[in-house]
């Protein structure tokens, strides 16, 4: 019984990738970094998140442009969003320097109506969302992304299956590598061995002293 259990331990875990809202994101990229309105975002362009990492992005066929919601993008993100609009057909990808856990943004179609947009990532799987473009902002766009209950996302790719006449994405939601609990240094686990044999000694003086009273 115990080796059966040993093994089952023991045996590796395999990823599992769904769908995700954008809840609990533990960090972002910004896209105000890459330069003002209508600056161009040549493909292979590194960007940094507010923790500090870094993702490279990737544009397959046509440029990229640094747009605000209501400045150069008259669509239906929150007012003043920081946006990437991806001219034309085609895909556009962030690698992640380290792999994460989740990653997604807001993602609008250039033309008005309605739209299905794609997230791929790195292992193949891929989802799909559907949205109707508008404008006037109000922040209603859909949220795409995708999480795995391990970090070994290295990269996404977003896509549009219809209207594809070009999109624009919001700031990149992340949850980085969770962080695995501490192992307590050798000295703590000595102050730790020597407190519960100190706490040991307590009981027995304690259970012998009631002993000899209840004898008195």
């Amino acid at each position: 019984m115990l080796a059966c259990a040993s093994v089952a331990f023991s045996s590796p875990a395999f990823a599992t990738t769904v769908i995700w809202n954008g809840t609990g994101f533990t960090d972002s990229f910004m896209w105000g970094q890459l330069g003002g309105i209508g600056s161009a975002v040549p493909s292979g362009t590194v960007a940094t998140s507010t923790n500090g990492a870094t993702v490279t992005i990737t544009d397959s066929v046509s440029s990229t442009q640094r747009l605000d919601q209501g400045n150069g993008w008259n669509g239906s993100f929150g007012a003043g969003e920081q946006l990437l609009f991806h001219q034309g057909s085609g895909v556009l990808t962030f690698s992640f320097a380290t792999p994460v856990m989740a990653a997604g943004a807001q993602i609008q179609s250039n033309t008005f109506g309605a739209f299905i947009a794609r997230l791929t990532t790195s292992d193949g799987s891929f989802f799909d969302i559907a949205g109707t473009s508008g404008s006037g902002g109000g922040d209603t766009n859909p949220f795409l992304g995708v999480m795995s209950d391990t970090a070994n996302i290295t990269s996404i790719s977003f896509n549009l299956q219809t209207n594809n006449s070009g999109f624009a994405i919001s700031q990149l939601n992340t949850i980085g590598r969770q962080q695995a609990p501490a192992v307590p240094e050798p000295g703590t686990w000595a102050m730790m061995l020597l407190g519960f044999g100190g706490m040991g000694v307590a009981m027995r003086k304690r259970r012998t002293g009631i002993a000899v009273r209840a004898m008195a």
